[in-house]
């Protein structure tokens, strides 16, 4: 994550005259949205095959560790670093269209 990112973010709305709860509302947008593409990207990567096992794990825990599992040996990346790149990607397109 690139915190030098986020602060040139925040303060290009700032500087726009965005106030602390519309930055706040869009940092979650932000979050929220990347989280939306994760889920959308696992369950397009995960087979019906491999989805049927994991709902028959009965610890959530276990049964998340085994979607981790399987989205990493598939994609390459962490999930971790996934959801960073989303947000890179929004927060450099945002700085990007203000500048």
């Amino acid at each position: 994550m690139d915190d030098n990112k986020y602060k040139r973010w925040i303060d290009t709305l700032r500087a726009k005259g965005q106030s602390d709860d519309d930055i706040a509302k869009m940092i979650a947008g932000a979050v929220k949205l990347s989280s939306m593409e994760l889920f959308t990207l696992v369950m397009a990567t995960l087979s019906e095959e491999e989805l049927q096992q994991i709902e028959t794990i009965p610890d959530d825990e276990q049964a998340q560790h085994k979607i981790t599992e399987l989205f990493e040996k598939k994609v390459g990346i962490t999930m971790q670093e996934l959801v960073e790149g989303i947000r890179d990607g929004l927060i450099e397109k945002a700085l990007t269209e203000n500048s």
